[in-house]
């Protein structure tokens, strides 16, 4: 069980609270213990993000660094799908909106020697869909 963390929460229509809040307790809802010792739910469809801080003051002059905006994006994934069924299945998804998007997903598997492909995966179908890297 973790204890109280520093928070702030930011919701949908720009409300900014700051308190304390456990990481560990969101569900359906989050509970915030104010700075000023009330106790505030809010639900997650009503929050834009929960922003676990080291300090309330922040500093409004940081640059965040965007390590990620350098590296050119990778045109595939390799996933590991695990079924319904609990059979697993490893390869290469393309690295796109298609793979939120679509109803199901396109995997190459990674073993070349196997008699298989392409393999199309309905989402319905999948348990877990794990990434273990990119290309």
């Amino acid at each position: 069980m973790s204890s109280l963390g520093k928070v702030i929460v930011r919701t949908c229509q720009g409300t900014v609270v700051s308190g304390f809040s456990r990481e560990d307790h969101i569900k359906d809802c989050v509970k915030v213990l104010t700075r000023d010792g009330k106790e505030e739910v809010f639900t997650l469809s009503d929050l834009k993000a929960i922003f676990f801080v080291k300090d309330f003051q922040g500093d409004a002059q940081y640059e965040e660094v965007d390590f990620l905006t350098r590296q050119p994006i990778s045109e595939k994934l390799w996933v590991r799908v695990t079924f319904n069924d609990g059979e697993t299945l490893e390869g290469a998804v393309k690295n796109d909106g298609e793979l939120l998007n679509s109803r199901g997903l396109y995997l190459k598997p990674s073993d070349h020697d196997a008699n298989n492909e392409l393999v199309y995966i309905p989402k319905s179908a999948i348990k877990a869909l794990t990434i273990l890297g990119t290309e």
